[in-house]
């Protein structure tokens, strides 16, 4: 407003009120043209009488007439007659006094009334919000303009009636929710030119209250912020913080690759965008380290306690030093928080050197460690993580760290950003919970067991089973094993050596036993490749290490609503890994005719007891783990296939946005428009209210009421343009102009009503409020203080004028009551109660001759052509008798 000023004249005075437009001297009753009271004429008779001589009876002068006039009124009226009849002269001759006092007041209403024909302002009726309640049977009813409210009597004991002022249809509809978000877009601490805080952003989870979270308003008005903005805004924790929540803002995955049970899980996810990423999303960092390590990076200029973002930094920096980049790694994993879906809460990564956030080209890349002591990642369970995802995967969730002290600015940087995919690399290690089966039955991990059998053969089989591993689609298989129980002497010369007496045909070296190994996939067995038994050679320790079998692993597709396995039975279809010894065996068999034969030589010839053959090794494991490999991606261009609903109910794997009240899938066939799909939730407005309604059913017409705390607006700012609109599927779209059919609050900066057709589209249970009703949106983009402050939200509401009813004239002196009126003049069976939440307003009396002078003077004076200050002045106290 103040910008829109040319003549630059600074205001160096108080300014003026409303009393002080009164100009005594202007009055018509300021000066009188005979202004003797009657003690004075008295007095005035007593000083002429002095100077008129007295004729006696003998017509001789004897004295003057003072003493005629030296009398006073006696109590008992016992008075002399000639000063009565003085009196009675007096009391005569006010009428005619006072008619020629009125001159002054007849010459100003000759010019204004008869010359300039001008006249009081009438009366103005009064007006009061009224909220109707509709009885639960009834959907809707009509309340017709013109209806009679009963307001009760007036002083003179006449009904007061208001009529209601347009037809309205009352429906079921009412507000259940108000919630507020502030985004923070330009906060600079004072005396500090680099913003510190811009684009935190501030949630109000029930906006109508003191801090934005329930805590009952105090003051009288009970107005509260209309967007949440808080007192004062800093860092939370620091001295200024004043309590107001910041949002949680970010984004998550959910897929079945993140069912991720044991054993040390590395989760790496890489974000692709449509470009290569600007430099200041991750040079926009203040490297608090020697100037020295820093070469052509950043120039740094450290203040105690605020940092400054460094200057940019070319596109083709290339970091020299490894510690430098090392450092730049350890700043950019400030940025997110990161979670995993737990059982009954929450799982944070534990600290890891193999952590990390790097940016690189057009791609973010994080990753996180969970350790082998931390709980399992499961299936999301809203119940437990009280977040409304609607999934049946585990979660990744990543949130921003509005606190992390390194980068004020990053919301804004990486919201503008729009993703192509996302990938999910999953590595695990170490799994030691599977399913163990050989041709015998079920084995028990917890003891050495012998996974081909107490007696293997050729063909003998050993299967590993796990419902978590197999039923993803793997890019790498390591399976380790550590055997038990090697004899000696095969320890010492190898198991050619051990098996130098055995009558076979069969070569055995420690290289030649060896598994095959296939994958169960539709109830078919794909092949893997072969390993030996002992590929790390034989010690008390010996392993066997399988890994990268990958070989065809990846023809076996993922399938994740596999039935969970417990046992290899011929209903399975898949979810085992099968060893199948080949193709020599450990002797068992040639065992006993060896040793037969053996025996029988030896007996003969005692030479020959050194060829009794050594008994065959059963090979027995001790410990046995799984690691393994696997990637997915989530597709998230816009395509023509994938704005197919097909495409969305086939999809498996999901990509939220986390916003302040809820979470929102987002897909290509999601989208209300077809743009590419945002990293974060986007949030453009500097302040928004969110109202929610519950039973409504569209379309139909609804009225709610906004009472704001008049005069709250800042008045320096530029009037702000209010934006409304309703959600749809965890999108807001815009109301057209023929959908917002009335608004009488010019802009929220006074109290009315805005009415809206509210749109067969519109949609409940959004997740990203987490409830199940419908919303509505009021926002501004800037400058959100030029909108005041809210004191109340309510549907069903519709205006009554006041409707003279020959009633006392006074009423419209004083505003009516709030609460006062609270029934119809003719009931209507459809409405079960009728509000009047506040008192009425806008309603004055007939304009009275002061009034009316002052007014027509002041017109007179300025022509309603505001020249000098006191002229807008006074036209603004004209026009607003409030103020």
């Amino acid at each position: 407003m103040s910008k829109n000023c040319i003549q630059k004249n600074p205001l160096l005075r108080d300014g003026t009120s409303q009393a002080q437009r009164v100009l005594k001297a202007l009055l018509p009753d300021y000066i009188a043209v005979d202004e003797h009271s009657m003690e004075d004429l008295i007095a005035f008779a007593k000083r002429l009488a002095e100077e008129i001589k007295y004729y006696n009876l003998s017509d001789i002068p004897d004295g003057d007439w003072v003493g005629f006039f030296t009398r006073t009124l006696t109590e008992d009226q016992r008075n002399e007659p000639h000063y009565a009849l003085f009196i009675a002269f007096l009391e005569i001759f006010k009428q005619a006094q006072a008619d020629l006092n009125t001159i002054t007041k007849r010459h100003l209403d000759f010019y204004y009334r008869d010359v300039l024909r001008l006249k009081e302002r009438p009366a103005v009726a009064d007006q009061v919000f009224i909220i109707f309640d509709l009885v639960d049977q009834v959907a809707q009813s009509l309340v017709s303009e013109g209806t009679l409210l009963d307001a009760k009597k007036d002083d003179i004991g006449a009904d007061l009636r208001y009529a209601v002022d347009k037809n309205i249809v009352v429906n079921q509809a009412t507000v259940e929710s108000i919630r507020a978000l502030f985004v923070n877009n330009k906060a600079v601490p004072p005396g500090d030119p680099r913003p510190l805080n811009s684009f935190r952003l501030y949630a109000s989870p029930v906006a109508n209250s003191a801090d934005g979270k329930g805590a009952e308003i105090e003051d009288e008005e009970k107005s509260w912020k209309t967007f949440g903005k808080p007192a004062g805004i800093a860092l939370v924790g620091s001295p200024g913080d004043t309590g107001r929540d910041q949002a949680e803002i970010g984004f998550a995955v959910a897929s079945p690759v993140l069912f991720l049970g044991e054993g040390t899980r590395i989760v790496t996810l890489t974000l692709s965008f449509d470009r290569v990423l600007s430099l200041p999303v991750f040079t926009n960092l203040y490297l608090q380290t020697q100037v020295s390590m820093i070469q052509n990076v950043v120039v740094a200029r450290p203040t105690p306690s605020v940092a400054r973002p460094p200057r940019p930094v070319p596109d083709s920096l290339m970091y020299a030093d490894a510690s430098i980049s090392a450092f730049v790694v350890q700043q950019l994993q400030q940025f997110f928080n990161i979670y995993f879906s737990g059982e009954k809460e929450w799982i944070v990564p534990e600290a890891s050197s193999g952590d990390m956030v790097t940016i690189s080209d057009n791609q973010i890349i994080i990753r996180r460690t969970i350790g082998k002591g931390q709980k399992p990642v499961v299936a999301f369970n809203e119940e437990e993580l009280k977040q409304p995802f609607k999934t049946t995967w585990p979660v990744m969730k990543v949130m921003l760290n509005q606190n992390s002290g390194v980068n004020p600015y990053f919301y804004e940087q990486f919201k503008v950003h729009k993703l192509i995919s996302a990938k999910i690399d999953v590595g695990v290690s170490e799994m030691k919970g599977l399913i163990l089966q050989n041709d015998d039955g079920a084995l028990k991990p917890e003891q050495p067991f012998p996974p081909f059998s107490s007696r293997p053969v050729v063909g003998s089989t050993f299967y590993i089973g796990s419902t978590e591993i197999f039923q993803k689609q793997l890019t790498n298989l390591d399976l380790q094993i550590k055997w038990h129980g090697i004899p000696p002497s095969a320890l010492s010369h190898g198991f050619g050596t051990y098996y130098d007496n055995y009558i076979t045909e069969q070569t055995r070296t420690d290289s030649s036993f060896q598994a095959e190994l296939h994958l169960l996939d539709k109830r078919g067995w794909v092949l893997l490749g072969s390993r030996q038994l002992f590929n790390n050679g034989l010690s008390q320790d010996a392993r066997m290490n399988m890994n990268g079998l990958n070989s065809n692993v990846e023809l076996v597709t993922r399938d994740p609503f596999m039935t969970p396995v417990e046992e290899l039975n011929a209903s399975v279809k898949k979810g085992f890994l099968r060893l199948t010894l080949s193709p020599v065996d450990f002797g068992h068999q040639e065992f006993q005719a060896s040793f037969t034969d053996a025996a029988i030589r030896a007996a003969t010839n005692v030479n020959l007891l050194g060829n009794i053959p050594n008994e065959p090794y059963t090979p027995t494991i001790k410990d046995l783990t799984l690691s393994y490999n696997s990637t997915v991606v989530i597709n998230l261009q816009q395509s023509e296939v994938q704005r197919q609903q097909p495409a969305f109910d086939s999809r498996i794997d999901q990509f939220f946005h986390v916003m302040p009240f809820g979470v929102a899938e987002r897909h290509p066939y999601l989208a209300l428009q077809p743009t590419a799909i945002d990293l974060l939730p986007q949030f453009n407005d500097e302040g928004s209210l969110y109202v929610g309604l519950s039973n409504v059913n569209a379309p139909e017409t609804l009225s709610i009421l906004f009472k704001v705390s008049e005069g709250s607006a800042d008045p320096d700012l530029d009037r702000q343009r209010v934006k409304w609109s309703y959600m749809v599927n965890n999108d807001w779209v815009d109301f057209m102009p023929l959908q917002l059919i009335g608004d009488s609050t010019n802009g929220l900066l006074t109290s009315g009503i805005v009415s809206f057709e509210i749109p067969r589209a519109i949609t409940a249970n959004n997740t990203a409020f987490n409830s199940p009703l419908y919303w509505i949106r009021a926002s501004v983009e800037k400058d959100s203080s030029a909108i005041c402050d809210m004191i109340d939200v309510r549907a069903q509401a519709v205006t009554a004028t006041f409707t003279d009813n020959a009633n006392d004239p006074k009423h419209l002196e004083q505003a009516l009551a709030a609460e006062t009126i609270s029934a119809f003049v003719s009931g209507d069976a459809n409405i079960k109660e009728v509000l009047q939440p506040y008192a009425s307003f806008g309603g004055h009396p007939v304009e009275d001759s002061t009034s009316f002078y002052t007014r027509v003077s002041e017109r007179l004076r300025h022509k309603r052509r505001a020249i000098l200050i006191k002229d807008y002045e006074l036209l603004v106290l004209d026009k607003f008798q409030k103020i």
